[in-house]
């Protein structure tokens, strides 16, 4: 894996520039932790509201972007003629409803449209936690 901060090769999770891959979390528990957003700026004044890590407490700097938006940084021509919302879409669908590995935060095979509304700015994460839950609770 390259490290997206020196572009070194990393063999674990830490790089020899202080750099730590973000471990995936798995969306539940509470909704008060000190989540680090992602910072892409989804439409002028909107970030994208998906957790890209917990906020660290020793200076460090974690993920800037959420899985999603890291790829679309990755591929700066990729969906140059689709609208945001179709290349995320297409990007999403790699992960079908009940999947149990994904990128953090864990999220990414829920509900398309609540997808769409926090990677969009639309929805906040505290929200989007609870209409999750409510979803659960209505299929259990």
């Amino acid at each position: 894996m390259q490290c997206p901060k020196c572009e070194s090769d990393m063999t674990g999770r830490t790089c020899v520039c202080g750099y730590e891959q973000a471990v995936a979390l798995v969306v539940g528990g509470t909704v008060d932790r000190n989540w680090r957003f992602c910072e892409w700026i989804a439409s002028p004044g909107q970030l994208c509201r998906v957790p890209a890590g917990v906020g660290r407490t020793d200076g460090r700097v974690g993920e800037r972007f959420c899985a999603y938006h890291q790829h679309r940084a990755r591929l700066s021509t990729y969906g140059a003629f689709k609208s945001e919302r179709q290349a995320f879409l297409d990007w999403v669908e790699q992960f079908p409803e009940g999947t149990r590995y994904q990128p953090m935060p864990g999220i990414w095979d829920g509900d398309r449209e609540l997808l769409w509304q926090l990677v969009s700015g639309a929805r906040d994460w505290a929200s989007f936690v609870i209409e999750m839950r409510a979803r659960r609770q209505v299929v259990n």
